[in-house]
């Protein structure tokens, strides 16, 4: 317990120093004393890619078909992962099994002490690589390496707590006995919790279905009012699922995965994970590194490769007994269909558009802040991010005026440069599909406040946009509706209460929202009437894996829980304690 501990203590104490506010991270990148200490210090070292193989019972398995590696910031070739084919999936999902056994495997049957020593071990593993980490997921997500360092911090986090909630298992009991009443005679039954298989992880941005994600911790004052649940936390239980199918996205690579993984691996689940072929670089370093913590051979296993093959297979493996997606509302329904096929549960989180309203009560240039930080974190390519903006009409001209300026004064930089706040967009075909965006907006007239161009002085062959930001946005029009997954921000600006809980509601999706107001009544009438998972009060972004999140609509729609066997949560709602800075 006392090395999770000192682990956690150490990520909040890193978090506290690095990233109090919304406000610091955009103007320690802008201001000209950071960006002068940022040049003293140089870059951090471009990571140098390993040429892996396939992860697979606890070996490298060779593979000779390779997906080349394109740093996104010029666009040049820093190595190769490789391309799975359906016989590796095959091979994955074989390791996992033989691991599992029927349920008298080495991991399933250990007790929730011995792993919660190992994944306690990982994070110690995950805290002690992380100069190397981050720099891979800098040249292969092109995420500013701070936040990519503050990714890897919350990847050990994860660990930490799972290995918590693992550890916990030990002192529940996993047999309730049932009672039958008068009419149970000589009869009796008990209801028994157990594993039930291998879990498939598969990729494209993600919510962990079991517990809910650790995003971005941040050391901010914190009340989460919660629904009535069923039990009494999050902890890992019920019926286990022998071996999972995970697959997660691009935009948070090991973080994500790790979402899944650690989550599975606490309740004795063996787990197979397909990253998304975008960025794959760290979840391949996860397999040695959890064998290194001892984790048994072939109780994790990573399948890199194209989604159209290896995570075609893995969706459609019989020998699965879970698969968790995440990624396009398109792909996520030939998923589901796959697994359909052979009644296999899936879990899957399909995106969002999520809305924050601004009250004209609010502070303008702290609400300023968050408004930029819920969009433009991690190059705007977050499933959560609160990419819509809605604005009081009165604070409307002030507001706009403020949110130019801070937008304009983002440091955009090389993701390797200390001071960078952003980076550039993850690859040739997202960067295409934001452009498009931005070019039909501009087409259909809507008008635009700041950016949608190159920044200058970055190469012209990476994948480099200006933060952006429309206003006016029709509520008719694409910009509005469609996730773009970019730092692209659409306004619209609102009269009274009910116009804008209405418009923030008028979407396909359930994610997440934030309000900005003074006022806590209204804070409390807003957040009930939202129809999203979690709901922001005085903030954006700030995620944690000790909250679970559950969506409305067509973000999440879980047909299995990976871990907990009843949550009643009808949603989570995190606030910041209202009038603090």
């Amino acid at each position: 317990m006392g090395d999770g501990a000192n682990v956690r203590a150490t990520v909040r104490a890193q978090r506290a120093e690095e990233a109090a506010s919304a406000s610091r991270w955009l103007r320690e990148g802008a201001e000209p004393a950071a960006r002068e200490m940022a040049a003293a210090a140089g870059r951090a070292e471009r990571a140098v890619v390993p040429e892996r193989g396939l992860w697979v019972g606890g070996a490298w398995r060779p593979c000779a078909a390779r997906l080349p590696v394109l740093d996104p910031s010029d666009g040049a070739h820093a190595g190769s992962v490789p391309a799975g084919s359906a016989a590796d999936a095959a091979a994955c999902v074989a390791a996992a099994r033989v691991a599992f056994g029927n349920g008298n495997g080495m991991w399933p049957a250990s007790t929730g002490a011995r792993r919660a020593a190992v994944l306690r071990r990982a994070a110690e593993l995950v805290a002690r690589d992380k100069p190397r980490l981050a720099a891979l997921e800098a040249v292969d997500a092109g995420k500013p390496i701070e936040e990519a360092e503050w990714d890897i911090d919350d990847v050990a986090g994860v660990f930490s707590v799972m290995a918590d909630h693992a550890e916990r298992l030990d002192s529940e009991s996993a047999t309730i006995k049932l009672d039958l009443g008068d009419d149970g005679g000589d009869f009796s039954s008990e209801m028994v919790s157990e594993p039930l298989g291998v879990v498939a992880a598969s990729e494209c941005a993600c919510a962990c279905a079991a517990v809910g994600p650790l995003a971005l911790s941040y050391p901010i004052l914190l009340a989460v009012v919660c629904g009535p649940r069923a039990d009494d936390g999050c902890s890992p239980c019920a019926m286990l699922l022998p071996v999972i199918g995970s697959v997660t996205p691009w935009n948070y690579p090991l973080l994500m995965a790790t979402w899944k993984v650690a989550p599975a691996l606490a309740a004795g689940c063996c787990v197979v994970l397909k990253p998304s072929e975008v960025a794959s670089l760290t979840c391949l370093e996860l397999g040695p590194l959890l064998a290194e913590a001892g984790l048994p051979a072939g109780a994790f296993s990573v399948l890199t490769g194209l989604g159209s093959v290896a995570g075609a297979a893995l969706a459609a493996s019989p020998d699965v007994d879970c698969v968790a997606f995440t990624g396009s509302r398109r792909t996520g329904a030939m998923v589901a269909a796959a697994a359909a096929q052979n009644v296999v549960p899936v879990s899957l989180e399909l995106g969002g558009k999520s809305s924050l309203i601004v009250f004209d009560d609010a502070d303008v240039e702290r609400a300023v802040q968050w408004a930029l930080f819920g969009s433009m974190w991690t190059n705007g390519q977050i499933c959560s991010a609160t990419s819509r903006l809605l604005l009081h009409e009165r604070i409307a001209p002030a507001f706009l005026a403020a949110l130019k300026r801070e937008a304009e004064a983002i440091h955009i930089a090389h993701p390797l440069e200390r001071a960078s706040r952003l980076g550039p967009i993850v690859s040739a075909a997202q960067y295409a599909k934001v452009l498009g965006f931005i070019e039909e907006a501009k087409r259909e007239g809507i008008c635009l406040l700041c950016g949608g161009g190159v920044p200058a002085g970055m190469p012209a062959t990476g994948y480099w946009l200006q933060p952006t930001i429309f206003v006016n946005v029709p509520e008719s029009s694409k910009i509005w509706n469609e996730e773009i997954f970019g730092p692209v921000l659409s306004v619209r600006t609102f009269r009274s209460e009910e116009e804008a809980v209405r418009a923030a509601n008028n979407t396909v999706y359930g994610l997440a929202g934030a309000v900005i107001t003074e006022d806590a009544a209204r804070a409390r009438r807003v957040v009930q009437a939202m129809r999203c998972g979690i709901t922001w009060v005085n903030c954006s972004q700030p995620c944690f894996c000790q909250v679970r999140v559950l969506t409305h609509r067509r973000a999440v729609r879980l047909t299995t829980l990976l871990l907990s066997a009843a949550i009643a949560d009808p949603a989570t709602r995190v606030s910041r304690r209202l009038g603090e800075a």
